[in-house]
């Protein structure tokens, strides 16, 4: 590999290696790359090329600068063209498309890269050094690197080590990494269709015994990898702590992109911890209850770093995730399963309250017994409270009653309920 990248790019890398990253080292080994492909023209080539400027130009002899910079820009690109690669602008932010995924650049290595770049095809150095000469390539170079993303409104794009998974209504399509969707990032794994997710799946029921109940929370995560799929159900790990449940998250993190996730939640800065809820932040409510899924989790190991195994099979996650996306765009729903429906149960504390007190309801009439608000209430507070539970508060309280078809009217001696404790 040449040596003017090294000689005149990461010489002036003390200068911001504060800020670089991993990927900072994909860009340079991409402008490494495009460096190499520069074939150095002599001075009499570059004076041919003026002269053919020359005799195009209706005004006259054109400054050299200038032909440079213009010259030197569209040869850049059609360099990087031939090997695949291509430069764009996005917000204010340049990036270079390394013919698998488009990475930021630096804007000091990017002066740096071009700096080098136009000595290597034969600018005079004191020309391509100058401070003048390179603002104004850097303008011209922007300019002619225009490039247009293409938006897809009904498919979903993966950018995975062995290709570009296309994911819509219409079906699932594998295709050649490719610079139109403006992908900024690449999963270090394959897809592997119709491979077998056997490692995963025998870490998993480890922590969730039922098939059934792993369908749903394989769907309940999946729905991010379907667009426009909108559904606001939040998925609470019951059973985990928090490090365990923090840790499980991880493992889906490492196989979902980020951008799949902003999109979901319309917020760049979503993170897929908004697709979760602990259990004590959970309000009792049924209306609250309704849009919770209870995933039932029973541990059978004691190593607490034993859930971060499972990291190991990232092509398998990501896999058993595809398949559940597959599912949701067949049916259009999500699948809940019957044991996370009556698991729910358990927690609308109202309804637990009312059987396992024995509140039962009676007639509606001015004869029939009833039973003060003041009184339903309190012994409610003690069930909540024997229990280790918040409860709601008198307006949430009644209206759970109501919905629960109890019926109310107003006594001499304030509201009461028809109703009483068997």
């Amino acid at each position: 590999m040449s040596n003017i990248l090294k000689n005149n790019i990461f010489d002036a890398e003390d200068e911001f290696i504060d800020n670089y990253t991993t990927e900072n080292q994909g860009v340079k080994e991409a402008l490494s790359n495009l460096l190499d492909e520069l074939t150095p023209l002599n001075a009499e080539q570059w004076s041919k090329i003026f002269e053919l400027i020359n005799s195009n130009s209706l005004g006259g002899k054109i400054n050299v600068k200038e032909a440079y910079v213009v010259t030197f820009s569209k040869m850049l690109l059609g360099y990087a063209i031939k090997i695949n690669y291509m430069f764009a602008q996005d917000k204010k932010e340049f990036y270079i498309f390394n013919a698998q995924y488009w990475i930021k650049i630096n804007s000091a290595l990017l002066i740096n890269f071009l700096k080098a770049a136009a000595k290597k095809v034969g600018i005079p150095q004191y020309i391509a050094s100058s401070v003048t000469f390179i603002n104004k390539l850097l303008k011209q170079f922007i300019q002619d690197a225009y490039f247009e993303e293409l938006v897809l409104k009904d498919s979903t794009c993966i950018n995975l080590q062995n290709g570009i998974l296309n994911i819509s209504k219409n079906g699932v399509q594998l295709e050649e990494h490719h610079p139109k969707y403006f992908l900024k990032y690449i999963l270090n794994f394959e897809y592997i269709e119709n491979a077998n997710n056997d490692n995963f799946i025998k870490l998993l029921n480890t922590i969730i015994s039922s098939a059934e109940i792993q369908k749903t929370l394989q769907q309940v995560i999946s729905k991010i990898l379907v667009k426009n799929f909108n559904d606001d159900k939040k998925i609470c790990l019951y059973g985990l702590n928090k490090i365990q449940s923090t840790s499980f998250i991880n493992i889906f993190k490492e196989v979902i992109p980020q951008d799949l996730i902003s999109n979901y939640f319309n917020n760049e800065n979503a993170k897929l911890e908004d697709l979760f809820i602990d259990y004590e932040n959970i309000s009792k409510d049924t209306k609250s209850l309704e849009k919770i899924i209870f995933v039932n989790c029973q541990i059978t190991f004691d190593d607490e770093n034993y859930i971060t195994i499972i990291e190991n099979y990232k092509f398998e996650i990501f896999n058993w995730l595809f398949e559940g996306a597959k599912e949701i765009i067949k049916t259009k729903k999500i699948y809940i399963s019957k044991e996370c429906e009556d698991f729910k149960d358990r927690f609308n504390f109202v309804n637990l309250f009312v059987k396992e007190t024995n509140l039962i309801k009676t007639e509606n009439n001015s004869k029939s017994i009833v039973t003060t608000y003041e009184n339903i209430l309190k012994q409610y507070e003690l069930f909540c409270e024997l229990h280790d539970e918040e409860p709601l508060g008198r307006g949430y309280f009644n209206r759970e009653l109501k919905a629960l078809g109890f019926e109310a009217t107003r006594r001499g001696t304030g509201n009461v309920w028809f109703a009483k404790f068997a």
